[in-house]
């Protein structure tokens, strides 16, 4: 829709209504602005005015267009990105309704209040995707998140976690993408890291993980990226690491 001096005042009305009642809202307006900026593109809901109040269902239909017989879809919550802010994880995040939930994105704790990743993470059984990368969680990565069967993606990079990996983590069979690194991680680098078959990105470098490398490392076979760099890594490099071609 292009907004101009020749638009029709009652149409823009609707529009207007319609974007409030969430039926645009990613639509973009043209806007004619003064020199030296010509013309720009801007979401039509950013330049409401966002002290006005909602107007009422009834007062939205009768404005509507002819597709407003046709039922509201359901919408239930499949996505969540919250960054950049200052946020808590609160228990209730990892409460969805089950077959719901699929990814909850970048939460970011403040300095007064960090957080700590719930136990009841394990509840989200659906999530594909888990991105709590450079916040300031802290304590450990619970056992629970073993149970997260569907997840591809687990990046808690840049935290100040603690505690070791769980062995759990092994059952997480669907995972492509996992990155610890940047935390205060201790303990060894447990065997069932080999049983993660699709992994393609292992980044566990900025720790404090000992012990030797797994020569279970040899199963991860369309690993393409490895990072274990500045840790208190000993003994030598398995001979198994040649499978990872």
């Amino acid at each position: 829709m292009e907004v101009n001096e020749e638009i029709d005042v009652y149409s823009f009305g609707v529009i207007t209504l319609e974007v409030i009642m969430g039926k645009h809202q990613g639509d973009l307006i043209s806007c004619l602005l003064p020199s030296p900026l010509q013309a720009v593109d801007v979401l039509l809901n950013d330049v409401l005015d966002q002290c006005l109040s909602p107007p009422r269902r009834g007062i939205a239909d009768q404005h509507s267009d002819k597709n407003t017989d046709k039922p509201t879809p359901d919408k239930k919550l499949s996505y969540t990105q919250l960054t950049p802010n200052k946020l808590t994880i609160p228990p209730s995040m990892t409460n969805l309704p089950p077959g719901k939930e699929r990814s909850v994105q970048a939460l970011q704790s403040s300095d007064k209040e960090r957080s700590t990743i719930p136990m009841s993470i394990g509840n989200l059984s659906k999530l594909t995707e888990l991105e709590l990368s450079k916040n300031k969680i802290v304590g450990f990565i619970p056992n629970e998140i073993g149970q997260l069967k569907s997840l591809t993606v687990l990046y808690l990079y840049g935290n100040q976690l603690t505690g070791s990996i769980p062995v759990s983590i092994g059952k997480l069979g669907k995972l492509t993408n996992l990155q610890l690194d940047g935390n205060n991680i201790i303990g060894s680098i447990p065997n069932e890291i080999g049983q993660l078959k699709l992994l393609t990105n292992l980044y566990l470098h900025g720790n404090q993980l000992i012990g030797s490398i797994p020569e279970s490392i040899g199963n991860l076979s369309k690993l393409t990226n490895l990072k274990l760099s500045r840790n208190k890594i000993v003994g030598s490099i398995p001979i198994e690491i040649g499978q990872l071609k």
